[in-house]
């Protein structure tokens, strides 16, 4: 198994179990501002409030941020090594983009990249594990990432992102109203990192700035 795996972006939330009713399902989904979300269900589905429930297709003419501002692809790497500490039950299973697991075929940028060096288990970054589904990589200093219009960059640990609080798992200006969804404090400054994650988020930025 390769060390080091590729994830498609979900924008800047993690993922996190849905609200059981149709409303607030749909309004957590709605908030995946990257290319792609991570549920979906048919039409026929057993639950009748969550059939036919997901997120619209992403097309290039909805990436109103940019093409070679949005990220598309992030590089993963594996935590199979012993200075980690994730079961090996795990390893085996998991880590993979092709194990059938949204958090290893789905990343998002809400945690700065490289961010498993922050703590030594990488299970425990927030309670939704948003550390583990991050960018990542086994290269010094940061990780490449693929863009939607297929342009390939090399993004640096000490870019400008988000500082996550150890105690709560959350950025500054950022809460989280139990199942429902993630809320932005009026005011609160988008970082370059998380910028460079939504298609529609409406933020500038240059390529001098990463």
């Amino acid at each position: 198994m390769a060390r080091t795996n590729y994830a498609l972006s979900i924008g800047i939330w993690p993922n996190a179990s849905l609200p059981q009713l149709r409303p607030s399902a749909l309004e957590r989904l709605l908030q995946y501002d990257g290319i792609v979300g991570s549920v979906g269900y048919p039409r026929d589905y057993q639950n009748p409030d969550f059939r036919g429930l997901g997120v619209p297709t992403v097309r290039a003419a909805d990436v109103t941020d940019g093409l070679g501002n949005t990220i598309a692809v992030m590089e993963r790497r594996s935590f199979d090594t012993p200075e980690y500490a994730v079961p090996m039950s795990a390893i085996k299973e998991a880590f993979t983009w092709s194990s059938g697991w949204l958090g290893d075929s789905l990343g998002c940028v809400y945690t700065p990249v490289n961010y498993f060096k922050a703590k030594r288990d990488p299970y425990v970054y927030t309670s939704t594990s948003a550390g583990l589904i991050g960018a990542s990589s086994l290269h010094p200093g940061g990780a490449n990432v693929a863009f939607v219009d297929g342009s390939v960059r090399f993004l640096r640990e000490t870019m400008d992102s988000w500082k996550i609080s150890p105690t709560t798992g959350l950025p500054p200006g950022v809460t989280f109203e139990g199942l429902l969804r993630f809320q932005v404090q009026p005011g609160t400054r988008i970082p370059v990192y998380q910028a460079l994650g939504t298609r529609n988020g409406g933020e500038i930025v240059s390529s001098d700035d990463y």
